[in-house]
Parts: C-alpha cells; sequence; structure tokens
C-alpha cells in the first residue's frame, strides 16, 4: 500500500512562507505589506506578482514566472536582483 499524500500547502500558508523568507532576506519594518497573488497569462502560464510597499512609500511590483506553489528562496532573490531577460520589476502609487 502507498504512503498517503501530505496535504498540499494552501495558497495562504505558502504565502506566509514566502513573505517569512522575504523578510529574513531584507530589513524590512513590521509595517512592510507583502502580497503575493497568482494570476495566468494570455499565453496561459502562471505569474505570481510580488508586491512589497513600505510604511510612507511606492509599492514595489515584481514579476515572477511561476505558479505560488513553485517559487523557493531562489526565485524570490533572482526578482529582487533584476537580471536581464529575468522578468521585470516596477513601482508605482
Amino acid at each position: 500500500m502507498s504512503e498517503p499524500m501530505p496535504p498540499k500547502d494552501t495558497e495562504d500558508t505558502l504565502q506566509a512562507k514566502l513573505e517569512a523568507t522575504l523578510r529574513q532576506l531584507l530589513p524590512l519594518s513590521p509595517e512592510t505589506r507583502i502580497s503575493l497573488q497568482e494570476g495566468q497569462l494570455p499565453t496561459g502560464e502562471r505569474e505570481t506578482l510580488l508586491s512589497v510597499q513600505p510604511p510612507e512609500s511606492r509599492a514595489l511590483h515584481y514579476h515572477l514566472p511561476k505558479a505560488l506553489a513553485e517559487i523557493g528562496e531562489e526565485d524570490l532573490i533572482r526578482a529582487l536582483v533584476y537580471r536581464e531577460g529575468g522578468g521585470c520589476s516596477h513601482s508605482h502609487e
């Protein structure tokens, strides 16, 4: 008999884990808001939009070309340290 599969992380659990990782990687204040939102591109590919908004500052948005459940620490670092061909980041109010 095969072992039962562990339950998949819920979206909230995944977001909490990634937020905790970001807070370890960056000197963010406790008031900094972080959100991750998964969506689908017109091509059918999954993408996650990472938004980081420090208090009294513009929100920074990073596009990660992966589904939320596929994102790891290396992906967060790659998004934060922009490399040509690696995606884009932008900010606005």
